[in-house]
This record gives structure tokens, sequence and C-alpha cells, in this order.
């Protein structure tokens, strides 16, 4: 075995080394931010009834609890198939999307059990369920990000990726600092509403903009790439992921179009229109973009293995 290949293979077991360290960290900080709720009512709000609302009644929120579900079942097919692939070639990327995909199982599912129950009363495990699908999805987008250094701008290790990785690693900190705030404010009140207010704007605008160079940053590394490749299977993979990216940045401004809505629109009719048609389209576009992603990666070595 080659020098180079022993020291390719070192740095991969370093990433992987990493990477399953960086994912304990998030499942544990999601452990134990799930487990409070679940101690305190328990505690304090018991018994607590458990009814389902009515949300057959409201066609946009049938079809985002079907777009959700379809989304969980997808992401888990994926996630086991991308981490399987991972303990065949030991390669970061696979295990990237399969980390990816794991955090997007838990953001769908609790946006679905959220839509479809309510509680008899004020309970803290109402706001999890409200807040805890923007920490799952700042954790899948962590990983995603890190996707996208490994296979457009030469490894996650890189020395050149290191102030990127750190900068979007602040962020995600920022962010889940302000949304876990945000999840215990709103149930105890412990600082006043604006203060709380001006916290989740600023922390929700920041975290729009590096989503928004994140996804910006893998569309057009794809189709830079994509220029450059001569075989068709490889360009076909590339493009996918390039339009990942592009349906990515959809989903950021339709959640940008509908707080819009919401706080400057007068007209019901109009606003209405608008937070439903969002209501459905954003999770169809991370859908897409969830599946193109990963049709990217796969599809290349896929026709490879089949001869094709």
């Amino acid at each position: 075995m080659s020098e180079t290949s022993t020291q390719a293979e070192g740095s991969e077991q370093i990433i992987t080394n990493l990477l399953r360290k960086a994912f304990c960290l998030f499942a544990i900080t999601f452990f134990i931010i799930a487990i409070i709720p679940i101690i305190y009512d328990a505690a304090v709000n018991f018994p607590v009834s458990i009814v389902a609302t009515n949300f057959w009644q409201d066609a946009s929120k049938t079809a985002t609890i079907l777009i959700n579900l379809a989304f969980a079942v997808i992401s888990v097919m994926i996630t086991m198939n991308t981490y399987k692939r991972f303990k065949e070639n030991k390669k970061p990327s696979p295990l990237l999307l399969a980390m990816m995909f794991f955090f997007l199982i838990f953001a769908m599912i609790v946006q679905v059990v959220a839509s479809m129950t309510d509680f008899s009363k004020p309970v803290l495990f109402s706001e999890f369920l409200d807040k805890s699908p923007w920490l799952f999805l700042g954790a899948s987008v962590f990983f995603q990000f890190l996707f996208i250094l490994d296979v457009f701008k030469d490894g996650v290790l890189n020395p050149k990726n290191r102030p990127m990785i750190m900068f979007f690693i602040i962020i995600i900190a920022i962010m889940f600092f302000v949304f876990i705030f945000s999840l215990f404010n709103d149930y105890f009140k412990f600082f006043n509403a604006d203060i709380q207010e001006i916290m989740v704007i600023g922390g929700s605008v920041v975290a729009l903009v590096v989503l928004m160079i994140a996804f910006i940053i893998q569309a057009n590394s794809s189709f830079k790439m994509m220029k450059k490749l001569q075989e068709a299977i490889y360009r076909h993979g590339v493009l996918f992921i390039g339009l990942s990216g592009i349906c990515f940045i959809a989903v950021l401004f339709s959640m940008l179009f509908a707080e819009i809505a919401r706080n400057f629109i007068d007209d019901d009719i109009l606003k209405n229109a608008i937070v439903n048609f969002t209501n459905w389209f954003s999770p169809a576009m991370t859908l897409a973009g969830g599946v193109l992603i990963y049709l990217g990666y796969i599809y290349p070595s896929r026709l490879r293995k089949e001869g094709t």
C-alpha cells in the first residue's frame, strides 16, 4: 500500500471519528432538550389529555402532513442505504448523508406530531414540538454543509475550509441558543416578550442568511464542477446536487414570504392564500432537495456498478 493511500485512509478515519463525536453531541443535546419538558410536565402538569386536531378539515395542513410523512419514510430508507454504503467503503461522504437524513427524519416526524395533536392545557412539551424542528433542521444542514465541502471543496479537513467550518459552527451554536431560549421562555416567561422577540428575529435572520450562503455554495460548486466533467453520468449526478441546492434556496424564500405575509399583509384572503401555499410548498421543496442530493451522490456509482 502506497504512502499516499495510507495517509488518505488515516485522514478519512480522523474525519469519521470527528463526525461521530459531532453526531453524538447533537443527539445528546436533543435528548436532554426533549427529556426536560417530559419530566417537568410529568411532575407539574400531569395529568394531561392529548387529543387529535381536525387537520383533515384544512387541505393545506393535510397536504403538509402527508408530504412530511412521505419525507420521513424516504429519509429512513436513505439513511439506512447511505450508512450501509459507508460501512462498505468507509468514506466520509455517505456517512455525512446518513447523518443529514437521520436528523431530517426527526424534523419531519415532530412536525407531523405537532400538527396532528393538541393538549388539554398548556404544557412545556408543546413548546418543544413547536421549536425543535428548527433545531433538527439545523443539525441536518450542518452535516449537509460538511458533505458539500467534502465533495466539492477538497475535503472536510482541508485547511482552507476551516474558517468556513468554524463560522458555520458558531452560527449553528447561536441558532441553538436562541431557539432553546425561546422554547423555555415561551412557557416560563423568564424575560420580557419583547426581548425574546428581538432575539428570535435576530437569530432567525442570521440563521436564514447563513443557510442561504450554504445552499448557494452547494448550487454554485455543483454547476461549476459540472462544466469540468466530461462523462455524462457524473454530470447528471452533480446536476442533481446543484438542483438540490436551488430547491433548498426556494424553501428559504418560501418561509420568508410566509413571514412577510403574516406580519405585513392586512388582506386576510391574500395572507391566507400565501401562507397556505407556503405550508405545502416548503416541505415539498425540502423533500425534492433531499431526494436530489441523495440521487446526485448515488446515481453515478450505481450506474457504474450496473455497467450502464
